[in-house]
């Protein structure tokens, strides 16, 4: 599915963009027969991602921009290690079955900040607390 402006000289905004991503998820969801009560989340967590780095294509991200997506979420207050395996889940679900592009590596997973790389740890070379 192509989530990019037929004409190239014609540049779609972030909010349609994102307006054809939700109907192709939710259809796609949907025909799938996955649970209902999971759907909002799915959603939650695409959007998340796609604001993520509003100015990079979908169609141009890898798997290293999932990661720094979900390195991202390690590293916020509240978000739980389940929160940053749906947020996984979710993205493995737009990749594979709604864009139709699988990332070519596994994702890595993040069960707190100190499972991040230490590029994300802080100056002193401690991880955070």
């Amino acid at each position: 599915m192509s989530l990019t402006s037929p004409k190239p000289h014609v540049a779609r905004s972030l909010h349609e963009v994102l307006f054809y991503l939700r109907q192709a998820v939710r259809s796609i969801y949907r025909a799938e027969q996955r649970p209902p009560q999971h759907e909002p989340m799915v959603v939650h967590w695409i959007e998340a991602y796609v604001w993520h780095a509003p100015d990079r294509p979908l169609g141009e991200r890898t798997t290293a921009d999932v990661s720094r997506f979900l390195s991202h979420l390690a590293e916020r207050p509240g978000i739980s290690a389940s929160d940053q395996e749906q947020a996984r889940e979710a993205l493995l679900f737009l990749y594979d079955r709604v864009l139709e592009q699988p990332l070519d590596e596994p994702l890595p997973t993040y069960r707190s900040v100190s499972d991040a790389p230490p590029s994300l740890w802080d100056i002193t070379g401690n991880a955070p607390a």
